[in-house]
C-alpha cells in the first residue's frame, strides 16, 4: 500500500474516533425520538417525545414489555430483524422504513449499550428529507470551527500516538501494516519507512500464527482483544509482547485494526523463574507429612500442600478457597478463632492445638504452627497430627497425676530444685501450708530469696549449694522454721542429691517430716521438770517464783513476766516479783500504760481461766495465768510478748497443764512461809522429827489425813508410815538438810491406820533447831494425783477426738466446749454460755426444747439434729447426750457429743437419687425386667414387662412367680433359673410361651439377694431367622452362578462361614468357621492389607456406619493377584455395636481391565471430536465469510445489469431482454442464496440467553406477523393453555415461525388451512407439536428436508431455498434438543420439537 494512504487513514480512522466520540455526546444530551429494547426487542425506556414521535407517525401507543417489532411493516420485517442480531453482534445498523400515516421515510439506528451492568439496544428514530436522505434535526452537520477543534484533537492524537513508549500500529483487513509509532519500529528493530511492506504475521512465530489470527478476526468484527504471544523481530530477535487488538471503525464501517503492543519478556521471564521457583517449593512441601498452608485474613485457604489429603482425607483442590472453621469441631471453634486474631495480631503461636473434622467423618486432633506475614496479608501455617502426640501426652500426664497425687498426700514437705536453686516441683504440704500459696505454679521457677526473706533465702540456697556442689546427702537434720503465719515448726529435714543417669548432679530433692508437736512434748516435760526443780530448791516463794516466770518467759520467748500476791482479805492484787528481757526501765512503764496487765490478771482470778489479750495489727500478746489448787487462784503469773511464735491456742494449752503442775509447788512454798502460824489450824501436815528417826510432834491434820492418834503417832518410828519404795528418798531428803543441803520436796506415799495410801507432798525446813529436830510440811495431794491423772487423760481424749463435746456444770453453771465443737459451731464460748442461747443453735427450736428438757430430766437422748453455725450454714450431727449423776445420784452435769454425718447424710440422699435414676431407667428400657428374691418373691416389675407379659404390676409384686405361673415349672426358664442360683453365674436362653404364641430372650443375673431378669419379645427376629435360612439357601445356589463369594462373620465369636463360591474362584479351601478373619486377612496383598484392615476396623468403631465398601487385591490359592469388591452389611445391636456382618467378594479384574480399555478408547473419541468440532467451526466461520464477501460483487452484476435493461431495453431484441432477465433472476436468487447461508453460519456463532418465555405471548406475535399470509390461507391457528419455558426467545420465536409459515404456504388450494400447537411436558424435556393439514411429506424425505439447500419442490410452485428447517434443526439443537417429522401424503405434516428443561 503506498506511505501517503498510511497517514491518510490514520488521520480519518483518528478524525472516525472523535467524531464517534462527539455523536455519543450530543447523543447522550439529545434523547429525542430515541428508546430502549432488551435483547428480545421489548421495550424498556422511552421518551415522552418519542411517543409523540410514534403517535404522530404510525399511530401507535407503545407500551413497556410490548415488542418493537409490531412498528415494522411486514415486508420490511426480516430486514430489520436480521439486522437487530448483528446488532447483538456489536455492529451498529441503520434502516429505512415507510410511515403509512404521513408516508414519510423513517431512518431506523440501532446501536448496542452497556448500562449499569446490563446490554440494551439504543434505537434512534428519525424522520429523512427524501432528498438529502438526512435527518434534518441531525446534530452532524460540521461547521468550520468543528473542523478546526478536529483538527487540533487529531494534532494531539497524533503527538500521543508517536511518543507512546509502547508499540502503537495498525494494519489492515489483509494483515499489511498501515500505521506504526517509533517504539513499533524499535520493537520490530526495522526502519521505519520500510514496515508498511510488511505483514503483521510475519514477526509472529509459527506455532503462534494461528491463535494470533483468531484474535485478528474478532477485533475485525468488533471485539477488543488482548493476548500475549510470542514475537520474532524483522533481525530475528525473540521477544514476547502483551497485545491489545481492537478495531478502527471509519464511517461506521470497519476498514482495519490497531495495536498496541508492549514488551513483557523480562516479566515473563521473572514470572517463569518465579514460577519453577514456586513448583520446587511445592514439590519439596508436597513430601512432607506435615500440613502445611496458607490462609487469607478471612479464614479461607490460599495454598495447602499434599498431605492433607492423607491427614483429612480432603485434596488441595477441594480445600483451596474453603474457611479453615468450616473443618474445626464446634467445641473448639471459639477458642480457634481467638488464637487466630492473636495471630493475625502479630501474637506468634508454636503449639496451639485443636480438632478437625476428616473428610469421613473422623476427628483428627491437631496441633498447629502459625505466624502472620503483614505484608502478604497471609497466614504461614503449619499443622501436625496430634494423635500419638496427644497418647504419650495423656500417658505422661496420667503418670504425673499419680505421682502427684501420691506426693500431694505425703504428710511431709516435698520439694525439688534444679541447679540454679530453682523450684521444679513442690507438694501441696508445702506450697499451701508451709508457704500459704494457692497453687504450686505460684512457686516455679523461683529461688529462696524470691519466696522468702532475703536473709533467709541466702542461708538456704548456700546450704543447698553445699549439698549439691559436694554431692552430700543431710538426713533427718534437726531444723526450726516459720510457716508464712510466722507459726514455728519444728522439721526433721533430708536434703539428697538430685542425678542423672550418668551421675551428674542436677538439683536435689528435699523431704522434712514437721515433729513440731513431739517437739513441744519434749519441751514441756524438760520445763516442767525445770519448772518444779525450781520451785523445790528454791530457798523461797520469791525466789521460786521469780526463777518459774523467768524459765516461763524464755520456753515462750515472752519480753515481761510479773507474778501477783492474793490479798488474803479483799483479793486484790499486788506485783510479787518481775521478769523483764529488755532490761529496760523504759519499756516497763510503755508496756503497763499500753496494756493494763493487772486488770487481765484480776479477770482470771475471777474466772479462774488464761485469759488473753492479743494485739490487732501486731503480733503482741498478753495473758494472764491464774494458779489454782484446790480449786482456789493461789497465785496469777502475766506474760506479755512482742511476738509469739505458737498459736494462741497451743500457747494456752501449755500454760494450764504447766499451771496444774507447779500449783503443788507453789502452794507448798505458799505453806511454808506460812507453817508457823498456821501449825495448829493448818489442815496441811506439820511435823517435827528428830534425830532418832521418831517424830517430836505433828500437827492436828496428822490425825484427820491419817486415822491415828498423837500418840501412836509420836510412838511409832517415822519410816514405818512410809510406802517402802519411798523410805530411802524420804531419809535422803532428810539427811540431806542435816548435812546442810537446801532442803528438796519430795513425793511419797503415807500408809493410813485402815491400811490405805495417801499421796504426800513432804517439804523439810531449812533450820535445824539446837535440839536436833527439822521441821516437816506434808500435803496430801492423794486427790490432785488422782485428779490430774483422770483429768488429764480425759481431757486429752476429749479434746483431740475428732466428734464436738458438750459438758455443761449445772452446779457451776460453767460450760466446757472441746476444739472440735468449737470449730464446728464456729461461735465464741462467750455467746453459748447460757443454755438458751445454746438452744437456738438448733434449726428446729421444738427439737433444741425437747432434747434439753429430757436431758435435764436426767434421761440419755440420740438422734440427728441439724445446727446453725455463726456463718448460718446447716450442719447436720448425730447427738448423743445423757445425764452426769454423783456418788449421792444426784445430776450434776449433763453432756453431748456431736458426730458429723454430713457424709452419711450426702450418701443416703445419693442413694435415693441413684435408686430414682435406676429405677428410671428400669422404666425406660425396651427390655422387660423384673426382680425376685431367692424364694421366688416377685419384688420389681417395670412397665414393659407388664406389657409383654399382660400382667398389672400390683397383681404380682410379692407374690410367688411359680404360684402365679403354675405350669411354668417345667418350662425352660425355671431351669435356668433355678441354674443361676445355684451356680451364682448368669444364665441367657430363649424360651417359647405358648398362651401368647411369643418367643422371649432372656438375661438372668443372680445376687446374694435374688434374681435380676431382663428379656425381650424376639419372635420376629426368630422367624426372620428362619426365613434368612431360607433366604441362604436361595442366595447359595445364585452364587454358584455368579461366582461371588458369600461370607457371614460373626464378630463378637469371630467365626466366619464362607460359600463354595469362595473355593470355586479363588482357589482355597473353605476355612473352618472358627478361622474367623485370620484366613482373610492372610490373603489380602501386602500393598493393601494395613489400609483393608484399617477401614473395616473403622467402620465397626462408627456407630452410624451399616455398609462398609472397599476395592482391594486378593492373592489367590495361585498366587496370581485379583482385583475383588468387598461390599458388607453390619448389623448393630440398641447400644451400636457391631455383632455380625454379611458381605461378598466380586473379582473385577476383567471389569477394571475393560474399564481401562474404554477410557482409551473414549479419549481417542474425544480426541476426534474435538478435531471435527475445530473443523465445523473453520466451516462456519468460512461460509460466513465467503457469503459476506460473495454479496458484493452480486450486488454490483445486479445494479449493472439493472441499468443495462434501462439504458439499452429499447434497442434489444427479446431474446437479448430474456437474457438479462435471466441473469438478473439467477443474481437475485444466488444473493438469497448468500443470505441464508449468511444466516445458517450467522445461526451456529450466535450467543444463546436463555430466559423464561411464554409461549401464548410468542404465537401470538408470530401470528400478527403472519396475519397476512394467514388471510391468504384462510387458516386458523389452533393452541391454548400453552406454558411457560426457558429458552433463547429470539431463536425460538424463529423456529415457531419458519414451522408455521410452512404450514400455512404448503397448503391444497381448496382446504382452508388448519395449524395445532401443543405442548407435552416430560421429565427432563418439553417437546412441542406444530401439526397442519397440508400436502404432506413422503417418508423417504423426512430427513432430507433438513439439509441445507434441500427442497422437494419447484421454485415456481412454492417459493424458497430450503435453507430454513436446516436453521431451525441447528437451533433446536443449541437447545439441547431434536426436530424430526412425521407426516403423510395428503393428510397433513406434524413437527414435533424438544427442549431441554433448563435448572
Amino acid at each position: 500500500m503506498p506511505s501517503q494512504n498510511l497517514e491518510k487513514l490514520k488521520r480519518e480512522s483518528l478524525i472516525s474516533e472523535i467524531l464517534s466520540n462527539k455523536i455519543t455526546k450530543i447523543d447522550s444530551k439529545n434523547i429525542q425520538n430515541s428508546l430502549f429494547v432488551d435483547l428480545n426487542g421489548k421495550l424498556k425506556i422511552i421518551t415522552a417525545e418519542t411517543v409523540e414521535f410514534l403517535k404522530y407517525h404510525f399511530n401507535i401507543s407503545l407500551k413497556k414489555e410490548e415488542s418493537v417489532f409490531q412498528l415494522i411493516p411486514i415486508e420490511s420485517l426480516k430486514e430489520v430483524l436480521d439486522q437487530f442480531n448483528e446488532t447483538l453482534h456489536g455492529y451498529a445498523t441503520s434502516t429505512t422504513i415507510k410511515s403509512t400515516i404521513t408516508n414519510s421515510n423513517i431512518r431506523i439506528r440501532k446501536i448496542l449499550k452497556n448500562k449499569d451492568g446490563t446490554s440494551f439496544v439504543k434505537i434512534d428514530l428519525a424522520a429523512i428529507d427524501p432528498l438529502t436522505n438526512r435527518d434534518p434535526n441531525s446534530a452532524l452537520t460540521e461547521t468550520p470551527r468543528e473542523v478546526e477543534i478536529l483538527n487540533e484533537t487529531s494534532q494531539v492524537f497524533e503527538s500521543l500516538f508517536n511518543n507512546h513508549p509502547d508499540a502503537i500500529y495498525s494494519f489492515d483487513l489483509e494483515g499489511y501494516f498501515t500505521s506504526a509509532n517509533e517504539s513499533a519500529s524499535k520493537l520490530g528493530e526495522i526502519a521505519h519507512d520500510k514496515l508498511s511492506q510488511h505483514k503483521v504475521m510475519e514477526v509472529i512465530p509459527k506455532d503462534d500464527v494461528a491463535r494470533v489470527i483468531g484474535h485478528f478476526k474478532k477485533a475485525a468484527r468488533g471485539e477488543v482483544q488482548n493476548y500475549n504471544t510470542n514475537f520474532k523481530s524483522f533481525k530475528g530477535t525473540d521477544r514476547i509482547i502483551n497485545v491489545t487488538n481492537f478495531p478502527i471503525f471509519i464511517n461506521g464501517k470497519i476498514n482495519g485494526v490497531f495495536g498496541i503492543a508492549k514488551d513483557i519478556t523480562k516479566a515473563e521471564y521473572l514470572k517463569k523463574k518465579a514460577k519453577d521457583l514456586d513448583n520446587r517449593y511445592k514439590m519439596i512441601l508436597d513430601q512432607s507429612l506435615d500440613v502445611i498452608c496458607t490462609i487469607d485474613k478471612n479464614g479461607r485457604f490460599v495454598d495447602i500442600n499434599k498431605s492433607c489429603y492423607k491427614m483429612w482425607g480432603y485434596t488441595p483442590k477441594e480445600l483451596k478457597g474453603k474457611k479453615f472453621q468450616d473443618l474445626v469441631m464446634d467445641e473448639d471453634k471459639e477458642h480457634t478463632e481467638l488464637n487466630a486474631q492473636e495471630i493475625m495480631q502479630g501474637i506468634d503461636k508454636t503449639n496451639f492445638s485443636n480438632r478437625y473434622i476428616k473428610k469421613d467423618g473422623s476427628v483428627i486432633p491437631m496441633v498447629w504452627s502459625a505466624k502472620w506475614v503483614e505484608e502478604e496479608q497471609l497466614n504461614f501455617c503449619i499443622a501436625k497430627n496430634a494423635s500419638e502426640m496427644n497418647a504419650v501426652k495423656s500417658k505422661l500426664e496420667e503418670e504425673r497425676n499419680i505421682l502427684r497425687a501420691i506426693i500431694d498426700n505425703i504428710p511431709d514437705y516435698v520439694f525439688v530444685k534444679n541447679i540454679n536453686d530453682e523450684l521444679i516441683l513442690a507438694n501441696k504440704k508445702f506450697y499451701s501450708d508451709y508457704l500459704g500459696k494457692t497453687s504450686e505454679a505460684d512457686l516455679l521457677g523461683l529461688k529462696p530469696t524470691e519466696y522468702l526473706s532475703k536473709e533467709l533465702g541466702e542461708e538456704i540456697i548456700k546450704d543447698n549449694r553445699l549439698v549439691m556442689e559436694n554431692d552430700l546427702t543431710v538426713i533427718n537434720r534437726k531444723d526450726v522454721v516459720y510457716d508464712h503465719k510466722g507459726k514455728k515448726e519444728v522439721i526433721l529435714l533430708t536434703k539428697v542429691p538430685f542425678k542423672t543417669k550418668k551421675g551428674a548432679v542436677i538439683g536435689l530433692v528435699g523431704i522434712a517430716r514437721n515433729i513440731t508437736e513431739n517437739h513441744e512434748f519434749e519441751q514441756e516435760q524438760k520445763i516442767s521438770s525445770k519448772l518444779i526443780d525450781s520451785l523445790s530448791i528454791s530457798k523461797n516463794l520469791k525466789q521460786g517464783l521469780r526463777e518459774t516466770i523467768q524459765a516461763i518467759s524464755e520456753f515462750f520467748n515472752f519480753d515481761y513476766a510479773q507474778a501477783w500476791e492474793i490479798g488474803i482479805i479483799d483479793h486484790s492484787l499486788n506485783e510479787y516479783v518481775n521478769y523483764n528481757k529488755q532490761k529496760n526501765k523504759s519499756f516497763i512503764s510503755e508496756y503497763i500504760n499500753s496494756n493494763s496487765p493487772i486488770d487481765l490478771a484480776t479477770l482470771a482470778l475471777r474466772s479462774q481461766q488464761i485469759e488473753i489479750s492479743s494485739g490487732n495489727k501486731t503480733k503482741s500478746i498478753l495473758i494472764a495465768v491464774p494458779v489454782i489448787f484446790d480449786k482456789k487462784v493461789i497465785q496469777v503469773l502475766t506474760f506479755y510478748g512482742l511476738k509469739r511464735d505458737r498459736e494462741v491456742n497451743v500457747i494456752t494449752e501449755i500454760l494450764n497443764r504447766l499451771s496444774l503442775q507447779i500449783s503443788s509447788n507453789i502452794q507448798r512454798k505458799i505453806a511454808e512461809s506460812q507453817l508457823n502460824n498456821l501449825f495448829q489450824y493448818s489442815p496441811n501436815l506439820i511435823a517435827v522429827i528428830g534425830m532418832d528417826g521418831y517424830m517430836k510432834k505433828v500437827s492436828p491434820s496428822f490425825t484427820k489425813i491419817f486415822g491415828y492418834t498423837e500418840e501412836e503417832l509420836l510412838s511409832t518410828p517415822y519410816h514405818e508410815f512410809l510406802h517402802p519404795e519411798e523410805v530411802a528418798l524420804s531419809f535422803k531428803r532428810l539427811k540431806e538438810v542435816t548435812q546442810g543441803y537446801v532442803p528438796k520436796s519430795y513425793e511419797g506415799r503415807c500408809r493410813t491406820k485402815e491400811g490405805e495410801w495417801k499421796w504426800i507432798s513432804w517439804t523439810p525446813s531449812e533450820i535445824i533447831t539446837d535440839d536436833g529436830v527439822i521441821n516437816l510440811f506434808g500435803l496430801d495431794i492423794t486427790p490432785l494425783k488422782t485428779a490430774n491423772l483422770e483429768m488429764l487423760k480425759f481431757k486429752n481424749i476429749i479434746e483431740n477426738s475428732s466428734e464436738g463435746v458438750t459438758i455443761i456444770d449445772l452446779e457451776t453453771e460453767e460450760f466446757y466446749f472441746n476444739s472440735a465443737f468449737k470449730q464446728i459451731i464456729g461461735n465464741e464460748i462467750s455467746n453459748l454460755n447460757i443454755v438458751s442461747k445454746i438452744k437456738k443453735s438448733f434449726k428446729d427450736k421444738t427439737q433444741g426444747e425437747d432434747v434439753f428438757n429430757r436431758l435435764l430430766d436426767g434421761k440419755p437422748w440420740s438422734g440427728d439434729i441439724q445446727l446453725i453455725n455463726a456463718s448460718e450454714n446447716v450442719l447436720d450431727y448425730q447427738f448423743s447426750g445423757g445425764p452426769v449423776f454423783n456418788q449421792n445420784n444426784e445430776l450434776i452435769a449433763i453432756y453431748g457429743i456431736h458426730t458429723d454425718i454430713t457424709d452419711r447424710k450426702n450418701y443416703e440422699n445419693e442413694l435415693k437419687r441413684f435408686n430414682d435414676r435406676v429405677n428410671n431407667i428400669l422404666e425406660s428400657i425396651t427390655d422387660g425386667f423384673f426382680s425376685m428374691t431367692r424364694n421366688w418373691i416377685i419384688t420389681y416389675f417395670n412397665t414393659e414387662a407388664e406389657r409383654l407379659l399382660r400382667i398389672p404390676k400390683e397383681t404380682i409384686i410379692n407374690k410367688n412367680l411359680w404360684e402365679y405361673f403354675p405350669d411354668a415349672k417345667t418350662s425352660i426358664s425355671f431351669k435356668n433359673y433355678s441354674k443361676a442360683f445355684e451356680t451364682g453365674k448368669k444364665v441367657s436362653f430363649e424360651d417359647y410361651f405358648e398362651p401368647y404364641d411369643t418367643w422371649f430372650e432372656v438375661n438372668a443375673y443372680p445376687s446374694a439377694e435374688g434374681l435380676s431378669v431382663y428379656f425381650k419379645d424376639v419372635t420376629t427376629k426368630k422367624r426372620a431367622g428362619e426365613e434368612i435360612r431360607i433366604a441362604k439357601e436361595r442366595y447359595d445356589l445364585i452364587t454358584k452362578v455368579t461366582h461371588e463369594a458369600i461370607y457371614d462373620w460373626d464378630i463378637p465369636k469371630n467365626t466366619m462361614e464362607w460359600s463354595k463360591a469362595y473355593f470355586s474362584t479363588y482357589g482355597y479351601e473353605i476355612p473352618e468357621l472358627v478361622d474367623g478373619l485370620e484366613h482373610w486377612e492372610n490373603q489380602l496383598h501386602p500393598e493393601y492389607r494395613d489400609e483393608v484392615i484399617a477401614s473395616l476396623e473403622e467402620a465397626l468403631e462408627n456407630s452410624s456406619v451399616y455398609n462398609w465398601e472397599y476395592e482391594y487385591k486378593l492373592i489367590k490359592a495361585n498366587k496370581e493377584t485379583s482385583i475383588v469388591m468387598d461390599r458388607g452389611l453390619i448389623t448393630r445391636n440398641k447400644e451400636g455395636f457391631p455383632i455380625r456382618m454379611i458381605g461378598s467378594l466380586q473379582d473385577i479384574s476383567q471389569i477394571r481391565q475393560n474399564a481401562i480399555s474404554l477410557e482409551q478408547l473414549n479419549t481417542k473419541l474425544k480426541n476426534r471430536a474435538n478435531e471435527l468440532a475445530t473443523s465445523n467451526a473453520e466451516l462456519e466461520q468460512f461460509a460466513y465469510i465467503a457469503s459476506h464477501d460473495l454479496q458484493e460483487p452480486l450486488r454490483m452484476v445486479t445494479s449493472f445489469l439493472t441499468q443495462l435493461n434501462k439504458k439499452y431495453k429499447d434497442q434489444l431484441d427479446p431474446k437479448a431482454q430474456q437474457y438479462i432477465y435471466y441473469a438478473t433472476d439467477g443474481a437475485v436468487r444466488m444473493r438469497q442464496i448468500l443470505l441464508d447461508l449468511l444466516e445458517y453460519s450467522r445461526v451456529g456463532r450466535m450467543n444463546y440467553q436463555f430466559e423464561e418465555v411464554d409461549l401464548n405471548t410468542m404465537i401470538k406475535e408470530i401470528c400478527n406477523l403472519h396475519r397476512d399470509l394467514i388471510l391468504e390461507a384462510r387458516g386458523e391457528i389452533i393452541f391454548s393453555d400453552l406454558p411457560k419455558i426457558n429458552a433463547a426467545p429470539i431463536p425460538l420465536q424463529r423456529v415457531l415461525s419458519n414451522l408455521i409459515s410452512n404450514a400455512l404456504k404448503y397448503q391444497q388450494s381448496e382446504i382452508n388451512a388448519i395449524i395445532k400447537i401443543e405442548v407435552l411436558d416430560a421429565i427432563d424435556y418439553w417437546q412441542i407439536d406444530v401439526t397442519d393439514n397440508g400436502i404432506g411429506i413422503e417418508e423417504q424425505f423426512f430427513d432430507k428436508i433438513f439439509v441445507v439447500f434441500q427442497r422437494l419442490h419447484g421454485k415456481d410452485k412454492y417459493s424458497g431455498t430450503g435453507i430454513g428447517l436446516s436453521i431451525c434443526k441447528k437451533i433446536i439443537e443449541k437447545h439441547s434438543g431434536e426436530i424430526w417429522v412425521s407426516s403423510k401424503i395428503n393428510k397433513g405434516s406434524t413437527f414435533h420439537i424438544t427442549i431441554k428443561k433448563q435448572n
